[in-house]
């Protein structure tokens, strides 16, 4: 595997992992391990914790109104946070 799609790779784990994360401290840790791992700029680290937060926030939204539902459509959430996912995947090589 090229070292490029192995970067990729790991930042959409990290996205993944922020996703999951609710204390800002642990996401703060994230953010320094990816920063030293990857050796990225001030810039990146910006640029990269912006997508991450904004993917969160949407992961956040499809899952309230999936919540809410009486029944609840399973495929259709499926579907949204693929969407998101693909977003943020293509968000992430620009």
């Amino acid at each position: 595997m090229k070292a490029s799609k192995k970067i990729m790779l790991l930042i959409v784990l990290i996205g993944t992992l922020f996703a999951q994360t609710t204390k800002a401290q642990e996401m703060e840790e994230v953010m320094v391990n990816l920063t030293e791992i990857l050796d990225l700029s001030d810039k990146q680290v910006v640029q990269v914790q912006t997508l991450v937060i904004q993917y969160r926030a949407k992961l956040d939204g499809i899952l309230l109104k999936h919540e809410g539902a009486e029944e609840p459509d399973v495929a259709g959430m499926i579907g949204e946070i693929r969407g998101v996912r693909d977003g943020y995947r293509k968000d992430l090589q620009t």
